[in-house]
């Protein structure tokens, strides 16, 4: 998925002679159109306890935050699955509250 480069060209126009650097070649993606079934996917990667931590859906670990990234995300970090999570910021208020239930112990 690397940038291909197109080739030096050198070309004599009149007494002028030119050289034309390599450039990148440009590419057209397609944009991905977002529904809002897309916007109310539900949120499985964390949650949030009642008292406000944010949690990892896996392992239900409390996670770390480590800090912003480009104003758009939230940087957090689990240390039991050692996992990085990113969230981004507009996300953060629909994630789900949930209760912790500790298994009875016998």
């Amino acid at each position: 998925m690397g940038i291909a480069l197109m080739s030096e060209q050198q070309e004599q126009v009149g007494n002028v002679r030119t050289v034309r650097r390599a450039r990148r070649a440009r590419r057209n993606h397609d944009r991905e159109v977002v529904t809002p079934e897309m916007l109310n996917a539900p949120i499985v990667t964390v949650f949030r306890t009642p008292d406000g931590q944010v949690r990892h859906g896996r392992c239900h670990q409390t996670l770390e935050y480590h800090g912003r990234r480009a104003e758009l995300e939230l940087d957090f970090y689990c240390l039991r699955c050692t996992e990085h999570v990113t969230l981004p910021e507009l996300v953060f208020p629909r994630i789900p509250v949930r209760l912790l239930v500790e298994p009875a112990q016998a």
